[in-house]
């Protein structure tokens, strides 16, 4: 079981890990919203996915870079680092386990993000 704890929840957020943990990996795990219930309940040998602002020992902590949580449409490209493989969302600082935020990228991508605020297209309409 993977539990997922969060400072709070977004429809972003929410259906980034039904994508990749139900969908893709075909895993089960547990959502924890601190800002409702802030009781973390968890066995040992238990992975516990740490993407919130708080210390949580024995916890693997993932930066949040912020995409999620909006509500609106930004028309502006993600902050990229490029060392030996491009990452989208890098930490800016901080003590984590990732060095990027990997549910961020993973929603920029896979929803065509850009394409929302996109207001240019070819003769056809299309996208360019």
């Amino acid at each position: 079981m993977i539990h997922l704890i969060a400072d709070r929840s977004s429809e972003r957020l929410l259906y980034i890990l039904e994508i990749i943990f139900k969908t893709i990996l075909k895993t089960p795990y547990t959502f924890v919203d601190l800002s409702v219930n802030r009781e973390l309940k968890y066995g040992s040998g238990e992975v516990v996915l740490n993407y919130s602002s708080q210390n949580i020992p024995g916890s693997f902590g993932i930066p949040v870079a912020g995409l999620l949580l909006e509500e609106d449409i930004n028309n502006r490209q993600p902050p990229i680092k490029n060392d030996t493989l491009p990452k989208l969302y890098p930490a800016k600082e901080g003590d984590f386990d990732m060095d990027y935020d990997i549910f961020s990228a993973s929603f920029y991508l896979i929803t065509e993000y850009e394409k929302y605020a996109c207001k240019e297209f070819d003769k056809h309409g299309r996208y360019k």
